[in-house]
C-alpha cells in the first residue's frame, strides 16, 4: 500500500521540493512529541546516566547533606554548570526543570506535586549552587 500524499517522506516531505529539510524536522518533532504525550511523559526529554554504585552512594551523601533528592541534586549541578559556562542567570535554567524537593516530602501536604500539571524549579533554596 503507498504512503499517503502529505506523510511520510512522500508529499510534503519530498526532497524534490525545496525546503523538504525543514518539512522533515518538523514532522519527526510532532511526531515524537505525540508519542510522549500518549506515554504520559511530564518533560520532553530524560537523561541516562551510568556510574559505579561508588559514585551513587557519594550522590546520595551530597544530596542528604543539602536536604534535597539526588535527582534533584543532579539537575541542580547541570543547571549550574551550564549557567556558569555560558553565562547564563542560573535561575531561568533551573526553570527548564522540574522543582526538587526534600526527602519525603514529595506526598505531604507541603509538597508541590500534589498540585496538578508541571512543577517548575525556582533555583530557590539548597544551599548554595554556585560554581
Amino acid at each position: 500500500m503507498p504512503t499517503p500524499k502529505g506523510k511520510g517522506l512522500a508529499g510534503k516531505a519530498d526532497g524534490r521540493e525545496e525546503g523538504w529539510e525543514g518539512r522533515l524536522l518538523t514532522r519527526v518533532n510532532e511526531a515524537e512529541a505525540d508519542r510522549l504525550n500518549r506515554r504520559g511523559r511530564k518533560r520532553d526529554v530524560q537523561l541516562r546516566t551510568e556510574w559505579d554504585i561508588e559514585m551513587q552512594a557519594l550522590l546520595r551523601m551530597a544530596a542528604e547533606k543539602r536536604g534535597i533528592t539526588p535527582t534533584g541534586y543532579a539537575r541542580r549541578a547541570i543547571a549550574a554548570f551550564v549557567a556558569h559556562d555560558l553565562d547564563l542567570p542560573f535561575e531561568e535554567l533551573c526553570g527548564f526543570f522540574a522543582y526538587p524537593m526534600a526527602p519525603g516530602k514529595v506526598m505531604t501536604d507541603e509538597g508541590v506535586r500534589l498540585k496538578k500539571g508541571r512543577t517548575k524549579d525556582d533555583g530557590q533554596g539548597f544551599g548554595s549552587w554556585q560554581v
